[in-house]
């Protein structure tokens, strides 16, 4: 779904999505190959869009021209805490049950 999205939007820039969340528990992996998840993040990144935080659930990535400006998009990035050094704005940011990790972290 998301390679056809960027096929479609290719032309159409204004037609991304302001956010992308999708499931990256391991499923395309296994039906495609080794890391199509983290390929499709790749593929992402390249057509601008920025990765906010990772999980072996969901993955968030939001549009970088969208993020400069919607403020709306700016503070729920920066409501991404590190629970380790307290540092916003870190991205990526690495989640799960154990709590909310910065890439430095």
């Amino acid at each position: 779904i998301l390679r056809s999205m960027l096929a479609h939007c290719r032309n159409r820039p204004q037609e991304l999505p302001e956010l992308i969340q999708f499931e990256t528990r391991g499923h395309c992996d296994s039906c495609e190959e080794w890391d199509a998840e983290w390929d499709i993040i790749g593929s992402l990144e390249s057509a601008g869009y920025k990765l906010v935080a990772y999980s072996h659930s969901d993955s968030h990535l939001v549009y970088g021209p969208a993020l400069e400006r919607e403020q709306r998009l700016r503070s729920w990035v920066d409501g991404w805490v590190c629970d380790t050094c307290e540092g916003r704005g870190r991205l990526p940011y690495v989640w799960g049950k154990c709590g909310t990790y910065c890439k430095s972290c």
